[in-house]
């Protein structure tokens, strides 16, 4: 939230709680509603158990570890792996892909090469990666080739 918002009385509606040892995060939205009275605001909390959920402090180092890691392990095994990010526009979440694009790529890449160094002998296995994001309900864009055409997602044969 930014100071000018602060200023003024506003407040973050969504607050995360990770801070816990339990295998799920706690996504907390805060409504503000009319008490019964009409004359005054209540705030009324209400809390969402989630796998992951990041606030603002965390780091890209922080997530790739926890979520993009052990993906990128799983894809070097000869697995598929996708991650899927959402939230407000304006929220940081082309920023974040593009720090995990980043470490995904090496840490892919290292990966395979510790797992086959000895087996293939010169040889690279084939791998596939792709970034895309999805804008409203009809466009898809190709984050790794600027200025692509249309992504095809699914193969429909």
């Amino acid at each position: 939230i930014f100071d000018y918002e602060l200023d003024r009385g506003d407040y973050d509606i969504v607050s995360i709680d990770n801070t816990n040892e339990s295998s799920h995060d706690v996504c907390i939205v805060h409504n503000c509603v009319m008490h019964p009275d009409m004359k005054q605001m209540l705030m009324k909390p209400t809390s969402y158990s989630v796998s992951a959920a990041f606030d603002e402090h965390c780091s890209d180092d922080d997530i790739y570890r926890h979520i993009a890691e052990p993906l990128v392990l799983e894809a070097a095994n000869e697995g598929v792996a996708t991650i899927l990010m959402y939230g407000q526009t304006g929220c940081g979440k082309s920023h974040t892909m593009s720090g995990i694009e980043t470490r995904t790529a090496h840490g892919l890449f290292e990966a395979i090469d510790s797992k086959f160094a000895d087996k293939l002998r010169g040889a690279r296995p084939v791998v596939t990666i792709q970034f895309v994001e999805l804008c409203g309900s009809k466009e898809v864009k190709d984050l790794l080739v600027k200025k692509s055409g249309e992504v095809k997602l699914a193969d429909d044969e």
